[in-house]
């Protein structure tokens, strides 16, 4: 009886767990936000699930404790808000959504070692709509809609596209290191003597560069840089030096064409500053506010939520009113999260953050590396590659936080899958 009730919460668990990023990133999908609303079912019933683990394990309850704290602090900051109804329903939501995406991570990585296949629903489902787009043109304004430089498919704008993809690719690469481990067919064995490749290995590689290649048309230069840092991020991690040497080389015959060809020089500063202005012109019109408002917001906050009225952006940032509220488009995180709860705030924001990273260092590099030197082995274990790409992932997205404001974002589809990546780090199923 025991066996078969393990059996039903582990299918449970599995059946979640690829639900929730898939029905998260749904909110980047006019036409399928409402799926969004089967969030707080699923995350209840992550709680239902796992709640014996927060009894188990020590650094989950902090982590925990420390999304309460910023929880409350964002609370406390309706005394001096001017909505304070708003900003006591957005702490509120912010927690859910912290404790939900951790929780639902921390239990997938414990019981589904070594795996990050829980986005990869999600990242198939929005590459097939993404692709019926490109080859349909529809919706009409596929191309001309958002800031009208790129595609945006179905979404409601190209950098919510290829936050979706970004969010989305860890399920992809690991899929990767999966068919490359020694028990999986080679990448390049033919299936039989006929002409053609072993289909999953296809298919994988397939839809790499369909991920690829949507994310670029895009032309959402933050997440495109995110994903190349991240990709830099693994590279350095497993040691694979003679790519990274490879890439250096070319990145400096990169740079002499740059400087010395003024057709290519001409070319990429086109690209780079999609057609005007240079290349942080976009950004700068909103950060300029930003920092401003964050000086507003001082040592306490402006109340979580909450825009300085009196600081506006141009019209066409995304910057509106809603119900007589001013909710300014913020283009980084930090100092949205300053402006709307203080350095205080921010201090505790970043401290499950950190805590995440402390013990990623302390369990898996150290101690890793330590179990390298005294065996003298070169190699570095695949068991640990699924960890090397999820902090590769949350290097990515907090570099891509720093072109949007997801951080204060709690309807955003940023924040939860963040955490859910975050929290994969507190406890590592491979052992040293």
């Amino acid at each position: 009886m025991k066996i078969i009730l393990l059996i039903k919460k582990q299918s449970v668990i599995n059946i979640v767990g690829y639900l929730i990023p898939a029905v998260i990133i749904s909110r980047a999908f006019p036409l399928f936000t409402f799926v969004y609303y089967l969030l707080p079912v699923l995350f209840l019933l992550v709680f239902i699930q796992g709640y014996e683990f927060i009894f188990k394990d020590r650094n989950l309850r902090s982590l925990l404790l420390l999304f309460l704290v910023f929880g409350l602090w964002s609370a406390v900051t309706s005394f001096w808000s001017d909505y304070p109804l708003i900003t006591l329903m957005r702490a509120g939501y912010f927690v859910f959504i912290a404790l939900g995406g951790v929780m639902t991570g921390y239990i997938w990585f414990k019981t589904n070692p070594d795996s990050l296949a829980l986005s990869l629903p999600a990242n198939v489902v929005i590459i097939i709509l993404s692709l019926f787009s490109l080859i349909t043109n529809i919706p009409a304004d596929s191309w001309t809609g958002g800031h009208g430089k790129g595609f945006m498919g179905f979404t409601g704008h190209q950098n919510i596209l290829a936050a979706a993809i970004l969010l989305t690719l860890p399920g992809v690469f690991n899929l990767l290191i999966k068919i490359r481990e020694p028990n999986q067919p080679d990448p390049l064995r033919l299936e039989s003597r006929k002409t053609k490749f072993h289909i999953p290995i296809f298919l994988t590689y397939s839809l790499i560069v369909a991920n690829f290649l949507i994310i670029i048309l895009t032309y959402s230069r933050a997440s495109i840089l995110s994903v190349v840092i991240g990709i830099m991020m693994f590279l350095i991690f497993i040691k694979a030096y003679k790519i990274l040497s490879a890439i250096f080389v070319l990145s400096i015959v990169f740079l002499i064409l740059f400087l010395s060809v003024y057709p290519i020089n001409h070319s990429i500063n086109n690209l780079l500053n999609k057609g005007g202005g240079n290349v942080l012109s976009r950004r700068i019109i909103l950060w300029e506010p930003s920092f401003e408002a964050s000086k507003m917001g001082g040592i306490f906050g402006l109340g979580y939520g909450m825009s300085a009225p009196d600081i506006k952006t141009p019209k066409l940032t995304g910057s509106h009113y809603e119900n007589g509220r001013y909710i300014r488009e913020k283009g980084n995180s930090v100092l949205a999260v300053i402006e709307e709860s203080g350095w205080i705030g921010f201090i505790l924001f970043l401290m499950p953050i950190v805590h995440s990273f402390v013990i990623f260092f302390h369990r898996h590099q150290v101690q890793y590396y330590e179990h390298l030197a005294k065996s003298k082995t070169k190699p570095i274990s695949k068991k640990n590659y699924s960890l090397y790409i999820v902090y590769s992932a949350l290097i990515a997205l907090l570099v891509h936080s720093q072109f949007e404001g997801w951080w204060v974002g709690v309807g955003s589809i940023h924040l939860p899958i963040f955490y859910l990546l975050l929290s994969m780090t507190v406890k590592s199923p491979a052992k040293n």
